[in-house]
């Protein structure tokens, strides 16, 4: 989370918003707890939490065996295209994305 932060952070000024999604995929995530994990990272993006797992099922990414990944990353332009999807935290791919997207 913390190099998602400081994407935020760096692409903020340019017009990048972004959210954190918590779904509750693996357990049940109550506000109190998600509050607490936000304030222990020193996140300062918008987190959502994904209560009945709609988020997690519309940008479900498998791999052959069917497994998802969790967590995943993703950069959805202002029309709904998905320019970039990973199960694993690439900052200089994102980053990438992000300055094409935002030039």
């Amino acid at each position: 989370m913390p190099l998602l932060e400081d994407l935020w952070q760096d692409f903020a000024p340019r017009g990048l918003i972004a959210y954190s999604v918590s779904s509750n995929i693996l357990a049940p995530d109550d506000p109190e707890t998600v509050a607490d994990y936000v304030a222990e990272m020193g996140l300062t993006m918008t987190t959502l939490i994904d209560y009945d797992v709609t988020v997690y099922d519309a940008y479900r990414i498998t791999d052959s065996d069917g497994f998802a990944p969790y967590p995943r990353e993703f950069i959805v332009d202002r029309d709904g295209t998905v320019l970039y999807a990973a199960a694993t935290i690439d900052a200089a791919a994102m980053a990438e994305v992000l300055d094409a997207a935002l030039d």
